[in-house]
């Protein structure tokens, strides 16, 4: 049987707070789990560990640093991250620009949120 890919979610802020991007986090490993992968949650400021496939980081904005350490910790790791509305509207800050830029993919949950992706990143997102 085929292992599945180890994934882990960074979302600004883990625990048993219940934020936005906490309940979303728990969605995705729940559909990820569903399809044999396994699942991490870890909060930004948690220590990256290495053996990840892929990174799903929860919002561009808030996410500072962690790309660059889930790169340093597993260089040919994935990423993936997730457009989650408070890091693109109104508009899409610098700090989101620069995190959008080091993805692989970026996921817009709704339609509008691609009007907010820059045209030279649009053919990575989904």
């Amino acid at each position: 049987m085929d292992q599945g890919v180890r994934i882990v979610i960074v979302t600004p802020k883990a625990g048993q707070i219940a934020t936005g991007n906490r309940c979303s986090a728990e969605q995705w490993v729940r559909v990820f789990r569903n399809l044999g992968h396994e699942v991490e949650v870890r909060g930004v400021g948690d220590r990256m560990r290495e053996g990840y496939d892929v990174l799903v980081a929860l919002n561009a904005r808030r996410i500072p640093g962690v790309i660059e350490e889930f790169k340093d910790e597993n260089p040919d790791g994935r990423v993936v991250v997730v457009l989650t509305g408070t890091d693109i509207y109104p508009e899409v800050g610098d700090q989101a620009l620069v995190t959008m830029r080091s993805a692989d993919r970026l996921a817009a949950l709704q339609s509008k949120a691609l009007e907010q992706v820059p045209d030279e990143m649009r053919e990575k997102t989904r």
